[in-house]
This record gives C-alpha cells, structure tokens and sequence, in this order.
C-alpha cells in the first residue's frame, strides 16, 4: 500500500469502507487536528497537496486550501469526481467527492466540497523499520547532476523498502513520486549506499517543523539492500539488548 495514487474501483475495496459519519467526521477532523496533508487528484491526471481547513459534517461540507495558482484552481473547479488521499501514521485514507466549489474561508481563498459519504481506510503494508540510534544518526546526503550537495536530511526510520527523512522548511522539499537521483545514505557502523529514492509520503513533523517525507529505496546495487538489512539486524539486536539491561 505504498503507492500516493489513489486505489481504483473496486468490489474488494468494500471491505475497508468507512461510511459511518460519525466515524468519517472522526478521521477526518483528527487529520485536520494533526496537520496532516492531503494530495487531490483530478482529471487528465492532476495533483497537488493540501490541507483540511475545516470538517463540517453538520453544514455537509469539508473546506479545504486552494490551489496554489489559477490555473489549477480553474482545473480543479471543472473537474469531476476528484479524490483526495493521505498517509495519516501510515494509514491510507481515501475519498472521492462529486466536485469542488470556489469559496473564501476566513479571508482567504479555499476550495468546498460535500462531505463524503465513505472513506477507504486501508493499513499500509509495509518493511519492518528500525530508528537509528540518537547518539549514532543516520542522514542522507542529496546531489544535483553536477554532484554539488544540495540537503543532507537526518533519516527518521530504515527499512528494507525504504526509509523517512526528517526535512526543514515551510513547504516539502520534494512532490508526491517524485524521484531523487543521486542520493547517500549514510548508515553509522556499517558504511553508506548510493541510491534513488521515490518520495510515497509527506507529512508534517509534529515537532520543530518540517515535514516526513516517506521514501521507496530504487537501489543502485544489489549490495546496498543487504547493507541495509544488516543496520536494520544490528540496530534491532542493539535496541533489544538496551531493553533488557
């Protein structure tokens, strides 16, 4: 369930339904609660990210940001059927809406749509991970294709398919699948990897700011994923050994 795209129709789908209202107005108000970020998709293939503004089961409407300019703001108002989906602690939340609706929301542009009669709620499946240790922390070196440094990004958690960076700044440094190229992941006590990294997720730190940007692993070398897999084994073993002292 890593994928940003939204799940495609289907009869299996069912079973991970939410259509409760109290239950949809409960995730969703807890997603405005924690900041979390939703990317909408609509026709010929458009997206971008926003955020709740306002959850109204009452009034029959969800508020959300506007696009960022008028050209997908036109895009978005002529579209039909947009789905929104976000990665709430690893949950996958889906939704489509029949339109959105131009609207101002304390002062400021924002986009109305009806509230959703369900919400696909599926758990993500996803590798084991481990958080590198605080006195020992991982970090990602970013290149440009001329190798000049652009970031280096402290690493959240590792696991076999990928890993989460803690980035500064007001806005995600990178979009939804995006890819970043040239990348080295540094792994204290076992050496570092080259590598791509396919960005599945964003979402706002809750502390200091910045945001997690969740990213799929598209390996260089076959050597790099078990180099992983051993910080992985060692950390877990160093880990469970501090338990039990």
């Amino acid at each position: 369930m890593t994928s940003p795209l939204p799940e495609p129709n289907s009869p299996s789908l069912e079973r991970f339904a939410v259509y409760s209202r109290a239950e949809v107005a409960g995730l969703l108000r807890q997603s405005l609660k924690e900041g979390v970020l939703f990317s909408v998709y609509y026709d010929r293939g458009g997206a971008l990210l926003t955020a709740l503004l306002s959850v109204d089961p009452d009034h029959d409407q969800v508020i959300v940001d506007a696009a960022p300019n008028d050209e997908q703001q036109r895009q978005l108002l002529a579209s039909r059927d947009p789905t929104l989906v976000a990665f709430p602690h690893g949950v996958k939340l889906q939704f489509s809406v029949p339109r959105l609706e131009a609207m101002l929301y304390d002062g400021r542009p924002a986009l109305r749509m009806r509230f959703p009669q369900r919400v696909i709620r599926l758990q993500r499946r996803d590798y084991f991970r481990v958080r590198p240790l605080a006195t020992r922390p991982a970090t990602c070196t970013v290149r440009d294709e001329e190798g000049k440094v652009t970031a280096v990004w402290r690493v959240l958690d590792v696991g076999g398919g990928g890993l989460a960076l803690a980035c500064e700044g007001d806005r995600p440094p990178y979009a939804l699948a995006a890819e970043v190229r040239d990348c080295t992941i540094d792994l204290p006590g076992e050496g570092s990897i080259v590598t791509g990294l396919i960005v599945r997720a964003i979402d706002p730190l809750r502390r200091g700011g910045g945001f997690r940007v969740g990213c799929e692993f598209n390996f260089t070398a076959p050597q790099s994923r078990l180099l992983v897999q051993r910080y992985i084994n060692r950390i877990e073993a160093e880990q469970r050994k501090s338990a039990m002292s």
